[in-house]
């Protein structure tokens, strides 16, 4: 088959048929998809980074499909007879393994496999419980001082657990600074006196859970779908319990064993 970022229509007036000129300009938006995404990642590929790929106005996209997540959808569909929310990590991990060469691929699920076995072994956390200790003082006692280490220990505990929850109602690439300290309740400038972004309470999240499964990730950006799984996986083990963890973590098995079959297709 051609390629389908070279199968651009004549300019002009070239009197082809609306059906030929809407399955060339579907194809060749896919093929632009996947060309984005083999270069940027999902997270980072826009509507403008597929249109330009594929030589199409934005507008041209948008009478084809609603927006990024539906065209992931349906290679999603195509290749695994499922469809998987695109914006959970899991849908990002499967999009970006599908269009990745053969042998990639298989490395790809390899390693997520290798994570699994990780995140199988982890224990359940004691869960933090932050703030115990700053309870109003009793009427006609004077509040007692805490040190300033202990009160930014408990506040970056209350976020991590805030994070958690938040990970776990919302997912990863859903979740926003408002949405952690909200549920912490803390104040915005709170948070990013502990932390310099989500990204880095997630980090502190897992390293909560586990040091070796934190070291083990240190250079995985969770701008990428194994990443983005990883801090799912390990939310639910802080927030819940280590049954919605097992759970998610089937569901993974799930769909590895769904990306072989359609590689091997």
């Amino acid at each position: 088959m051609a390629d389908p970022l070279n199968s651009t229509l004549p300019p002009g007036r070239h009197g082809l048929p609306r059906e030929f000129v809407e399955s060339n300009q579907r194809t060749r938006l896919i093929g632009g998809f996947t060309h984005s995404l083999q270069t940027r990642g999902y997270v980072r590929t826009t509507i403008a980074n597929i249109a330009a790929c594929a030589s199409i106005s934005r507008r041209t996209f948008y009478e084809h499909f609603d927006g990024k997540e539906a065209i992931a959808n349906c290679l999603l569909v195509k290749e695994l007879a499922k469809s998987i929310p695109m914006n959970s990590g899991l849908g990002v991990y499967a999009i970006e393994t599908l269009v990745r060469e053969p042998a990639e691929a298989e490395r790809s699920i390899q390693i997520m496999e290798d994570m699994l076995a990780r995140v199988r072994n982890l224990d359940h956390p004691t869960e933090p419980q932050p703030l115990q200790s700053m309870r109003s003082a009793p009427v006609g006692k004077a509040r007692p001082r805490l040190a300033d280490s202990f009160i930014a220990a408990s506040q970056r505990d209350r976020l991590v657990l805030a994070t958690a929850k938040v990970i776990v109602a919302r997912r990863y690439l859903d979740v926003r600074v408002s949405d952690i300290v909200s549920e912490g309740g803390v104040a915005r400038n709170t948070f990013y006196e502990r932390f310099e972004n989500k990204e880095e309470a997630a980090r502190r999240m897992i390293r909560s859970v586990s040091d070796e499964l934190a070291e083990h990730i240190q250079g995985l950006s969770f701008e990428i779908g194994t990443g983005i799984v990883v801090v799912e996986l390990v939310a639910p083990l802080i927030a819940e319990d280590r049954v919605a963890l097992m759970r998610k973590v089937d569901g993974v098995v799930e769909v590895l064993g769904l990306l072989r079959s359609a590689l091997e297709e």
